[in-house]
């Protein structure tokens, strides 16, 4: 047990609280899913995206993390990005749309934010 003394003072606890990263990808059916990996590449979060191409990954930790759209195999389509995202205690972060390209890599970035 910690007693404030024993700590020269106040002690302040922080609620730690899952934040999350949502978006839209356009040409519904063309991602087969997305990745959140964290930056050391021990995390990896997984959606699926919803038939009107919504996708929401939660119960991320604070972090910085690389999302990546997988294009369905055999599509011909690229994910145009590996956009780096850094979230904080209980930040819900929208991607806003993300288009795929059938243009090889490299390429722009093709993202969207609303804040």
């Amino acid at each position: 047990m910690i007693k404030a003394h024993q700590c020269g003072g106040t002690v302040k606890i922080e609620r730690v609280m899952p934040g999350s990263i949502a978006g839209t990808v356009t040409r519904l059916g063309s991602v087969q899913s997305v990745k959140a990996t964290n930056a050391r590449g021990e995390t990896v979060y997984t959606g699926i995206p919803h038939a009107t191409g919504i996708f929401i990954l939660s119960d991320l930790g604070s972090d910085t993390y690389y999302l990546t759209a997988i294009p369905v195999t055999g599509s011909g389509l690229y994910a145009p990005f590996r956009k780096t995202i850094a979230i904080g205690n209980g930040q819900a972060f929208n991607m806003g749309i993300i288009g795929l390209t059938n243009t090889e890599p490299p390429h722009p970035v093709t993202c969207l934010v609303f804040k």
